[in-house]
């Protein structure tokens, strides 16, 4: 894996991420539900964006901002799935929908604020620097008192929407429970995937990186986690 290589990754899903909300667009703009999953796919795409944007740049002090500003996007992310899930099954009115949403995202504004401003406190971040910056860019990041705040808060948005299809699939009609079923796997997908990054202990022993030549010596591993 290279920096190259990392952000030709990013590209694709998000000509995928766009694609898809293209034709959800086309098909069902009127319905609530679409607009709350155009919401999510914006909120990926530009997490997505900041991700290539952090292979691409050659500035090292831009690169470590752009590690931890992806949290703008990512805070919000259970937030808007939550509501996605809510309204997938129309399990509050839309009424409340505005501020259910509101009272959300208070967490995720005070997460966004520190990611901007990450340079100049270490609540995100308690020590950050990079340990590798070609071909492949490796961070040292010991994770500050904020970032285990926004984490548990957006684990608990992700586990109530798994509750949420849980409670609600057995419900819906034969023809939608194959869509239900997708949130479903992709809300399980995107809780397990983001346990196994943050929880997986960064170590020279298990990332090796050969400082002679600037190479992993196993090529296999990338480590860009949050």
């Amino acid at each position: 894996m290279t920096n190259s290589l990392a952000a030709i990754t990013y590209l694709l899903l998000i000509a995928i991420v766009v694609v898809t909300l293209f034709f959800a667009y086309l098909r069902d703009r009127t319905k609530l539900v679409t607009k709350h999953l155009i919401r999510l796919g914006l909120i990926v795409v530009c997490w997505q964006i900041l991700a290539t944007l952090y292979f691409l740049i050659n500035d090292e002090s831009v690169v470590l901002w752009l590690y931890t500003a992806k949290l703008v996007f990512v805070a919000f992310a259970p937030v808007q799935l939550l509501l996605l899930s809510v309204r997938f099954y129309d399990a509050i009115s839309s009424r409340k929908t505005t501020l259910v949403f509101a009272c959300l995202c208070i967490i995720p504004a005070i997460t966004a604020a520190l990611a901007i401003t990450s340079p100049f406190h270490t609540l995100l971040r308690a020590e950050i620097y990079l340990e590798q910056f070609e071909p492949l860019r490796v961070v040292h990041n010991v994770r500050g008192l904020w970032f285990w705040v926004h984490t548990g808060y957006s684990y608990i948005l992700m586990l109530a929407s798994i509750i949420v299809i849980l409670l609600q699939h057995s419900k819906l009609p034969k023809g939608f429970r194959i869509p239900s079923l997708l949130v479903a796997v992709g809300s399980a997908i995107a809780l397990t995937s983001s346990f196994f990054v943050v929880f997986t202990p960064y170590s020279n022993k298990l990332y090796p990186i050969d400082r002679t030549k600037g190479v992993f010596k196993n090529p296999l591993i990338w480590t860009n986690g949050l």
